[in-house]
């Protein structure tokens, strides 16, 4: 019965040890992913995902692949909008792209914005 109550504990405690490690890998992850969170590379790809989703919710959009970034040694933003569809863009959805771009992108101007159709020419700024 004694030898029971010992192995019994054993047990117990084995389960305990696992469960704390789980607990302290689980807190390892977590503070792991936090930070990952909030990395600016991150952060930024997230937001090209999220506006690319917007402009392709235009209508006559099939896709847009967006860059977003900060030249070197400047303090403002530039996008570059790769867009993919079957007719040339209206002037219309051209302006939907741009205010979808300066609302969503914070610190990015107009100027700083450049539109590359499937045949890689620039459809805005015109030249």
């Amino acid at each position: 019965m004694k030898l029971r109550k010992i192995i019994l504990i054993i047990f117990v405690c084995i389960a305990l040890i696992a469960i704390i490690g789980y607990l302290v890998q689980f807190i390892k992850d977590k503070k792991a992913n936090d930070e990952f969170e909030k990395n600016p590379i991150y952060l930024n790809h997230k937001k090209q995902e999220e506006v690319s989703n917007l402009i392709k919710g235009i209508e006559g959009i099939e896709n847009a692949k967006i860059t977003i970034g900060t030249p070197e040694g400047h303090n403002y933003k530039a996008a570059s909008i790769l867009l993919t569809t079957k007719e040339k863009p209206s002037e219309e959805q051209i302006k939907k792209i741009i205010e979808i771009m300066t609302t969503k992108v914070d610190a990015l101007e107009e100027k700083n914005i450049t539109i590359i159709n499937n045949s890689m020419d620039i459809i805005y700024p015109e030249k």
